[in-house]
């Protein structure tokens, strides 16, 4: 080999310092994109995972028996004075909320 061509492929020190940065930051890079895709898989799988189900869950609406019992614990918190939230977690219908905000 000449000494021409061994001197292309020797690095000058300011070559080794910016290589070393950016293996740095592709480092830092790759570990970004890597945690942002394990969290967003995290999050869909709750999301995804009943559509996989072999036996699908039945629409049980609640029964007005059940909105009369929720009625009478937000009235006697509200003669309590204490302030309550409540949060609907049911079969989606909103009969529960549209009952209560009335």
């Amino acid at each position: 080999m000449t000494k021409k061509n061994a001197s292309l492929f020797e690095e000058s020190p300011e070559m080794v310092s910016n290589s070393s940065s950016s293996g740095v930051m592709g480092k830092v890079l790759l570990a970004v994109t890597g945690t942002l895709t394990v969290g967003s898989v995290a999050l869909a799988i709750p999301f995804i995972t009943p559509a996989l189900r072999k036996i699908c869950l039945p629409y049980v609406p609640a029964t007005e028996k059940q909105i009369a019992n929720v009625m009478k614990m937000c009235q006697a918190r509200m003669k309590t004075g204490t302030s309550s939230r409540l949060a609907d977690l049911g079969s989606g219908d909103g009969r529960v909320v549209s009952t209560v905000s009335l």
